[in-house]
């Protein structure tokens, strides 16, 4: 496989192997089993995507209110029928991933409060929506 050679602002050259990022002295050696290596690491800077969903937050908030963790939140939606894990319930609390409409349903059911409970305020739902798309790409933008 050949290496893509990236150029760094602070003068360094980085090569990309898949998931193994190097730089000009070798691969990382953290985590190996090597003493005598000097090993570093290279964080990758990602720019943070726009948000998924509007409903995160309030779920987040709820759910604290109301004593449950994330696992117990997830495995109250498994009862109810949704197979969902912690890293899910994490993913849409943090805005990472959408909410279709059946699992809003599940969500407000397992919070025991009614889905409109999880949309802003009606005072705010033009804000929000407005700042909602406002940080999304649009079709027509070039």
């Amino acid at each position: 496989m050949r290496a893509k050679v990236l150029p760094a602002e602070d003068g360094l050259d980085f090569k990309h192997r898949g998931n193994l990022v190097t730089n000009n002295q070798g691969p990382s050696e953290i985590g190996s089993n090597s003493r005598f290596a000097s090993g570093s690491v290279n964080f990758q800077n990602r720019k943070m995507a726009a948000p998924q969903n509007i409903v995160g937050t309030r779920i987040r908030a709820l759910r604290r209110d109301k004593g449950l963790t994330q696992a117990m939140l997830a495995a109250r939606c498994g009862v109810l029928g949704w197979d969902v894990g912690e890293n899910t319930v994490t993913k849409i609390e943090t805005r990472i991933r959408c909410v279709v409409d059946a699992e809003l349903l599940c969500l407000a059911k397992a919070l025991d409060v009614q889905p409109e409970d999880l949309l802003p305020p009606p005072d705010k739902t033009k804000a929000t929506v407005k700042s909602y798309f406002a940080v999304r790409p649009s079709m027509f933008d070039n």
